[in-house]
Order: structure tokens, then sequence, then C-alpha cells
């Protein structure tokens, strides 16, 4: 038996190319049309965007995260400490940070201050910045952020030195054999450890703005109380610098103007003295014990003529 097939009036019809592209400009002029009027359909979200709000709110949680963990109340308290996770430490090692936390993971504490790790952190010499969070399942993350050593610094006469960041502060001894490449501070005498030094912290602004002047880099910067204030001694260049306490980088100008005019006394000269305003004092120290026979020996030169 043949099966019955429904007539050709109940099929759909088929269109041709010419009466589908016909269609497909309606459909967009109906949607022009009402676009304009503002009845437009809303857009469906581009995948992009939709991308960007859903990473939008992720980083939204993690905020609130750590928000939450600095309460800690929603985890637990009263759980036992079971790990101390360290970030950021690179010249000490994790049970160093830890150690300086007084943080021991196998005593399982369960009321754990903060605030008082932190402090206790950033009273250690090489921890400028300390953050302690708790994290769900017993876990205590330590995220610190160390000194970066910029100067050798010690008092005239001393063989002790200590290690400088680029606030002015000494932090901890310089080892036995130190980093070569590091700037030497010369100060009247020993500075205190963990507090920020006003004139260590210019030394070595002044030290790191040298290239710009076409200058060498500084070896040496003394510092002294009197009216001498701060010398240099650079690279490659033999007579030591006398700057005084103030208008450095005029000063610096004339020291690159005189070096650039390769006047043959700058470097026969042991000083070079720019504390006079226009003018370059050559001195040529004698030694001690000829220092009273000739009294030394100063000329004037125009540092800022050739």
């Amino acid at each position: 038996m043949i099966p019955h097939r429904g007539s050709r009036s109940n099929r759909r019809p088929i269109r041709t190319r010419a009466e589908t592209r016909a269609e497909t400009r309606r459909s967009r002029a109906i949607f022009h049309l009402q676009r304009v009027r503002g009845q437009a359909p809303p857009k469906r979200t581009p995948r992009a965007l939709f991308a960007a709000a859903a990473a939008l709110a992720l980083a939204a949680g993690a905020t609130s995260g750590v928000s939450l963990a600095r309460g800690s109340e929603w985890l637990a308290p009263d759980a036992p400490l079971v790990d101390v996770s360290v970030v950021g430490a690179l010249h000490l090692g994790a049970l160093d940070v830890a150690t300086a936390a007084a943080i021991d993971p196998r005593a399982g504490h369960a009321e754990i201050s903060l605030e008082e790790i932190e402090h206790r952190l950033e009273a250690h010499a090489w921890i400028a910045h300390a953050r302690a969070l708790r994290l769900p399942g017993g876990r205590l993350l330590l995220n610190v952020e160390e000194r970066v050593p910029a100067a050798l610094v010690g008092a005239g006469g001393s063989d002790q030195r200590f290690l400088a960041d680029a606030s002015g502060t000494p932090f901890a001894e310089a080892p036995a054999e130190p980093d070569s490449s590091l700037l030497r501070i010369v100060t009247p005498g020993t500075p205190p450890l963990l507090e920020p030094h006003a004139e260590i912290a210019r030394a070595i602004r002044l030290a790191r703005d040298l290239p710009s002047f076409g200058l060498s880099p500084a070896t040496e910067i003394a510092l002294a109380n009197d009216p001498t204030g701060l010398t240099l001694r650079l690279e490659g260049i033999a007579p030591r610098v006398v700057l005084g306490r103030d208008d450095f980088d005029s000063k610096l100008k004339e020291l690159a103007r005189l070096f650039a005019a390769g006047v043959p006394d700058v470097a026969e000269a042991g000083e070079i003295d720019l504390r006079f305003a226009d003018q370059a004092v050559l001195r040529n120290e004698p030694l001690p014990e000829e220092a009273e026979i000739s009294g030394g020996d100063a000329r004037m030169r125009g540092a800022a003529h050739t």
C-alpha cells in the first residue's frame, strides 16, 4: 500500500535566491526603522563584553575574599594553623620570614593577630613592608617586600659598613665581601640603624642623577658637617670634587663643562672645588709632611669657559 502524501499546497514553498535576498533587505529596513523610532530590540551582549564582565566579577570576588580574610570571621578563627606560605622574599628564605613572624606551623595556633605578625615582620632588618592574610584550610599567607641595598654606609676611619636602601635607611651590617658595584657613602659618624637619613638619601639620589649630566658614576660620596658639605669621587677621575651643600644641579653642569673643555690642569689637580659661583678652584694638595713647607697650591679656573 502506498502511503498517503500531503498535497503540494501543504508543503513550505521553496523561495528563490532573489526572494531570499529581498526578504533579508526587507528585514533590515524594518529593523533600521525601529531603531530610528527607538523601538529596536536590545542587541545581544557581545562575547568580548561578556568575558570582560565575567573577569570583573571574578576580580571583585577575589578582592572581597582578601577583605574578608582580614576579618577572618568566616574562616573559623578557631581552626588550627597547618601551613605558612611566604611571597616576595628574595634575600631571606621562607623559614627566615616565618621565624621573624614568630609563627611555628607545627604549633597549630588558633588565635592569630595579623597586625602583630606584620609588626614583627617589619621590625626585621631586611623587611620594609609586610602583609599577613588568613586563608581557608588553616593556611597563613605572608607577603613581604624586602629592602634593596643602594649603598654602603659607614663613618670615616671605621671599617664597619652598613647596607642602606634608597630611602637613606641603614638596615643591616654589610657582609665581609660586599657588592663592589655599590656606592660607598662616608658619614661623619655612625648612622643609627633602621632610621631614614635625609643626607644619605640625597647622596644616593645625586649619584643616580650623574649620568644625566654626562658624568661618570660615583664610587664614593663623603658627607661632612663643615662647609665642605658633600664631596664626590668619580669613576676614572682622579680629583676629588667638592660640591658644598646646595645648588647641586648647576654645579654638576659646570663640572661636566669643565671636563669637556679638556683643561690640562684638571687632570693634574687633587681637588676641584665648585662652591664658588661660576668658578672652579683647582688645588694640588701636598703630602702631609710637605704642607708646612709649601703651604699648598691653589689656582683659579673659570668653569664656565674653555
